[in-house]
């Protein structure tokens, strides 16, 4: 679950790179880079928003309808009129808060991870310089 969850702020973060018109051009959306993503999942509004999303998210997809498999099952629990929510509330009735402090929890880690990314992407070059320098190699900047 906790990966379903993740999927939307990885989303948010991803969605400059599909911001481009059929022409290639670039959409009125702003573009992000990986330090800029980080600042936004560390920041608590920015937590909210997609904790928020993601609760509206499973609200709609917890709406499902599943009674008519009740048919297809008739010594299941599944009741003719059971959407997704009845379902799993019959059986955790605290599902619905487990699923939104897990969302927080990974919405927090994942901007935890994308600031250690970008240290360690930082990281990375200075190791790539240092090399480049003990080789004798031109910067290639």
């Amino acid at each position: 679950m906790r990966n379903f969850v993740l999927l939307p702020a990885l989303a948010l973060v991803a969605t400059p790179a599909f911001a481009q018109d059929r022409d290639g051009s670039p959409s009125s959306i702003p573009q992000m880079n990986a330090r800029d993503a980080a600042r936004a999942l560390n920041n608590p509004m920015v937590q909210s928003g997609v904790v928020g999303l993601i609760d509206a998210l499973t609200d709609a997809v917890m709406e499902t309808r599943v009674g008519p498999m009740a048919t297809l099952a008739p010594d299941s629990s599944i009741r003719p009129n059971d959407t997704l929510d009845s379902l799993a509330a019959r059986r955790n009735p605290d599902y619905r808060n487990e699923i939104h402090r897990n969302a927080k929890q990974t919405v927090t880690a994942a901007g935890r991870t994308a600031s250690a990314a970008v240290a360690m992407s930082d990281e990375l070059k200075a190791t790539t310089e240092r090399v480049r320098r003990v080789l004798g190699m031109p910067n290639p900047n």
